[in-house]
């Protein structure tokens, strides 16, 4: 996650951004972390399979089955 701040708030905004990453599903972050991380080496094709397996693992633990049941019951997920 990148964003262009205004001079002096920095700081400010970077707490927000850090809490908004705290509130979200540790596991989903992980692994987004890590298939960000082997991008960069691996070949397109092997990168979207990849992906593929990593959203199917995602919505079988228990966070994604949460995200998508607030999401479907429009209301905000509680990891």
């Amino acid at each position: 996650m990148t964003k262009v701040v205004k001079e002096g708030d920095a700081l400010g905004d970077g707490v927000e951004m850090a809490r908004d990453l705290v509130e979200g599903s540790n596991h989903s972050f992980g692994w987004s972390k890590q298939r960000l991380t082997v991008s960069f080496h691996t070949v397109f094709e092997a990168q979207l399979e990849r992906e593929r397996a990593g959203l199917e693992s995602c919505t079988a633990h228990p966070d994604g089955k949460e995200g998508l049941l607030a999401f479907a019951e429009t209301r905000s997920p509680r990891f």
